[in-house]
């Protein structure tokens, strides 16, 4: 049987995560085989990452069931994904439960990190069970918050370029500011804190680590409701 590939947000493709995590708990310290690899989340959750094919997911593909799932979906993606509908270069985040596997359903979304947008193969607001109502331009705007909703469950995959880290220093500093306290959820102590984080970072060379904790407090400000959405 065919997968049917779902277009779903990532808040709510996340959503399935607490209902099937890892494999086993006993698991966790083994290695996945390749082309997967194991990454944690700076808040402590583990989720996978196949460089080969450029896809995410917190489904476990130590499991075989889950793996041969995983594959599937993945190809099925490549094949039906062209530049019309969105760049070859996408990122691709694959996720579901054992129910859907079950009945041959996979949740996904497509992100394209140099543009800071999320999309699907043929995106739609009703294909998200928006209101029809639901215009393009409203659809775009209202869209581009999910990137970094994205960001937020996995940092590791934000290209940090100059301009990143500096627009994330700027809100950083500023929020140290009395009357500037507004432009991050940061306290002036986190803030600081956080500045200290990225100076050390930066003299280290933790590339992967950077870029973690960089798209982390990005994503953070940028899903704040303290002020509008900003395009770094």
């Amino acid at each position: 049987m065919a997968l049917v590939l779902c277009p779903l947000l990532p808040e709510d493709l996340q959503e399935l995560r607490p209902e099937h995590h890892q494999a086993t708990a006993a698991a966790n310290d083994q290695q996945p085989l390749d082309p997967w690899v194991k990454i944690t989340h700076p808040d402590g959750d583990i989720y996978f990452y196949d460089p080969q094919n450029r896809v995410f997911t917190w489904t476990d593909p130590r499991d075989p069931d889950n793996a041969a799932t995983l594959e599937n979906a993945t190809q099925q993606l490549r094949q039906q994904l062209t530049p019309a509908h969105f760049p070859n270069d996408a990122i691709s985040v694959i996720g579901f439960t054992n129910e859907m596997r079950q009945g041959s359903i996979v949740g996904y979304y497509l992100v394209h990190n140099g543009l800071k947008v999320i999309g699907w193969i043929e995106p739609s607001p009703q294909a998200l069970g928006l209101p029809a109502g639901f215009d393009e331009n409203r659809f775009q705007s209202w869209l581009l918050p999910q990137y970094w909703t994205h960001i937020h469950f996995y940092p590791s995959g934000l290209a940090v370029d100059d301009s990143a880290e500096e627009g994330l220093i700027g809100r950083l500093i500023a929020g140290l500011l009395p009357f500037n306290h507004g432009m991050t959820p940061f306290s002036p102590e986190e803030c600081r804190n956080y500045l200290s984080l990225v100076e050390l970072n930066r003299n280290t060379q933790l590339d992967e680590r950077r870029m973690t904790d960089i798209g982390r407090l990005l994503a953070l400000i940028c899903e704040s409701p303290r002020f509008d959405y900003v395009r770094f």
